[in-house]
């Protein structure tokens, strides 16, 4: 008995409905003591310019906080330079002009310092990851025909599926955004379609 191995890639786009913005806290200084209190006094401005546009503040999670040794080289050894601090935090919004903008507005004129990154995502990620796996497989049937039909041979039933157990890749996008002052002007976003992939292998028995 033949067999055909065929596999099929598919690829779906959806629009995203999420907007999560990513913060990023530095400070510097020679105290440990002084480099923590000043690094939570950026994170309290952080919080309550987010808190004046009626979001749930509890909804700003921290991804990572780290305060470290600085030194460099020098002459043959290290000198102690002092300490650095970074707070990482992380909001998630929905995909609204007005809110986002708002938002921004209120984070500069807090002087926190923070650098701002902004990404778009998904909320339910499970049904593209579903349509992504439905398309490959749509894929991998249209190949097996193909090559059947060039080939001249007959296809018989699926004999075998191989699905890995990687996880569905979303491509999501993201920018940063320097801003040192209020911004005059409104930002103008309109994101870019998301898209997943998924793969599937199908094992076809070729009738005589």
């Amino acid at each position: 008995m033949g067999l055909l191995k065929v596999q099929g890639r598919g690829k779906v786009f959806t629009e995203p409905d999420l907007c999560i913005l990513s913060f990023k806290l530095k400070e510097e200084n020679k105290d440990y003591a002084k480099c923590l209190e000043n690094l939570n006094k950026r994170t309290k401005r952080l919080r309550e310019a987010i808190a004046k546009n009626e979001i749930d503040i509890h909804s700003l999670k921290t991804s990572d906080f780290e305060i470290k040794i600085k030194d460099r080289y020098s002459k043959g050894r290290y000198i102690f330079d002092g300490y650095e601090g970074t707070h990482r935090l992380h909001i998630e919004l929905p995909i609204e002009k007005e809110l986002i903008n708002r938002v921004l507005s209120t984070i500069v004129k807090s002087r926190s310092g923070a650098e701002i990154n902004i990404s778009f995502s998904v909320k339910d990620k499970e049904p593209i990851k579903r349509k992504a796996l439905k398309e490959a497989l749509r894929v991998a049937k249209e190949n097996a025909k193909a090559l059947s039909d060039e080939a001249g041979v007959k296809l018989g039933k699926i004999l075998k599926i191989e699905y890995g157990w990687s996880e569905v890749r979303i491509r999501e996008y993201s920018a940063n955004v320097i801003l040192d002052s209020a911004p005059e002007y409104d930002f103008d976003i309109e994101p870019e379609e998301l898209y997943a992939e998924d793969s599937i292998t199908l094992v076809y028995e070729i009738k005589d």
